[in-house]
């Protein structure tokens, strides 16, 4: 699954009361026996004065420990700090910070009410307490516990960005402007919360504005991959793509076992027209996640533009088969089966294409023709008199829809096609047309008709493609002369 759409700033292991809204990694927590014995003191021995650490060394102690990916000597710090001030607030916070990284949620919070009943004003442990809430899902806990901070507090930065955090993702832009512009009056480098206001800029679409709050993140932290990657969309949506390849190198540099940083930087490969490259990120993205079906279609795209179509034909199969409902993919997994000859297959994911948009009509013709080509024109017929109602009766397409179900006068609709003043309905109509006159073996008016259709359209026009490639086949000597 990509990140949400503000990775919280810490990293796994940085500690949650630091000023970081977004939970690090979860783990199981860690019990008093897996600490080991000689860094664990025993039981009611006497500890001498110069050698018990004050909180701010056990403070340092548990980040280094959770951040190098040691939750046990996480837990030894703290229980060599619980020996010098059990009941002190700041070695609770430590605790419950502790049972918070490690997923230990109902401890965590345990921790923070023993707190909170005999200080309801700890800022911290309030703040802490939105974080367990987030953690759970409990959006009206999380949201209760900022509000509450921000009535002790106005201008804390960590609970506004966190509320920034929660606009945001409602749609809510103008408030979460305001929440992450007010933490950062309080503390400019505040780095969620430049993030976010960041990402308002994208949500805006001032992409030029959202560039330079991610570089200004990157000023303050040229290690949180995150901040790359977002700069990356932000100049790939100015089209500043060499720039952007840039910065996803580095945030693959920094984070090279997160999966979406390869696939970003092959869809800006592929606005390159860069497609081996591209292709190289999205299968490293597959090696890395092999469940991320986007990862396939991505893949598909970039081996159907190189014309390798059995490798994209698997890609498309493999991401329908992981996503069912994906239905972008329904269109082009049909053009790929309709050209690699399995005309009924085709036939099935057109119709699927044409019941998810019941307005592309180009669909249900496709459908029809490969019904058609499969030699199955009863079935064609039947599936056009079920959908014919949705054609519009002034259209080009309700006369190509009948032609299709009486193909007995091709002369009516090459006068017809012949007024139509839109060129791309008239391009496509002409590969229609010369698709079923291909069919009556009527071979060189379908060329003729195929020409037409592929001078009339543009690239990257379904009809076009498929009338470039029938007329790919009678140069190849692949279809018959009249």
């Amino acid at each position: 699954m990509k990140r949400p759409l503000i990775a919280g700033f810490c990293l796994a292991g940085a500690l949650a009361f630091t000023g970081c809204p977004t939970l690090p990694q979860q783990r199981t927590p860690p019990t008093p026996e897996t600490v080991p014995a000689e860094e664990a003191p025993e039981p009611g021995a006497a500890v001498p004065e110069e050698t018990i650490p004050t909180v701010d060394d056990t403070y340092d102690a548990i980040s280094l420990s959770v951040r190098a990916g040691r939750p046990e000597d996480a837990l030894a710090a703290y229980l060599e700090a619980e020996l010098a001030s059990p009941e002190e607030p700041r070695t609770l916070l430590l605790l419950a910070n502790l049972y918070l990284i490690a997923g230990a949620l109902e401890e965590a919070d345990s921790v923070l009410q023993a707190i909170l009943s005999d200080d309801p004003e700890n800022v911290d442990a309030v703040y802490m307490r939105s974080l367990v809430a987030a953690a759970t899902g409990d959006r009206e806990s999380q949201r209760a516990a900022l509000e509450r901070v921000l009535e002790l507090d106005a201008g804390e930065p960590r609970a506004l960005a966190s509320l920034g955090e929660i606009h945001l993702a409602d749609g809510e832009l103008e408030a979460a402007r305001q929440a992450f512009s007010m933490a950062l009056e309080r503390e400019p480098t505040d780095v969620v919360a430049r993030m976010g206001l960041g990402n308002v800029h994208l949500r805006r679409e001032e992409y030029a504005a959202a560039e330079e709050q991610f570089t200004q993140v990157i000023g303050h932290d040229a290690d949180y991959a995150f901040s790359y990657s977002d700069r990356a969309l932000a100049r790939a949506l100015q089209r500043k793509f060499s720039g952007a390849e840039s910065d996803l190198t580095e945030a693959i540099r920094l984070d090279p076992e997160f999966p979406w940083h390869y696939i970003d930087r092959g869809r800006v490969r592929l606005e390159q027209r860069r497609f081996s490259d591209a292709t190289a990120d999205f299968t490293t993205a597959i090696e890395l996640d092999g469940q991320s079906f986007i990862g396939y279609v991505l893949r598909a795209r970039a081996y159907d533009a190189m014309d390798q179509y059995e490798p994209a034909l698997r890609d498309y199969a493999r991401a329908v088969e992981l996503r069912p409902d994906y239905h972008p993919a329904y269109a082009p997994l049909a053009t790929l089966l309709y050209m690699g000859g399995r005309s009924l297959e085709a036939a099935t994911w057109y119709r699927k294409a044409h019941q998810v948009d019941t307005r592309r009509l180009d669909f249900a013709l496709l459908a029809a023709l490969s019904l058609k080509t499969g030699g199955r024109p009863a079935d064609a017929t039947s599936w056009l008199n079920q959908e014919l109602a949705q054609f519009p009766r002034e259209s080009l397409y309700y006369q190509m829809a009948r032609y299709y179900l009486l193909p007995t006068n091709d002369g009516y609709m090459l006068a017809e096609i012949g007024r139509e003043r839109d060129d791309r309905v008239k391009g496509q109509m002409y590969f229609y047309l010369g698709a079923q006159l291909e069919l009556l073996g009527r071979t060189s008016t379908a060329q003729a008709s195929f020409l037409e259709a592929e001078d009339a359209l543009p690239p990257g026009i379904l009809e076009r493609r498929l009338a470039s490639w029938h007329l790919e086949r009678y140069r190849a000597g692949d279809e018959e002369g009249e």
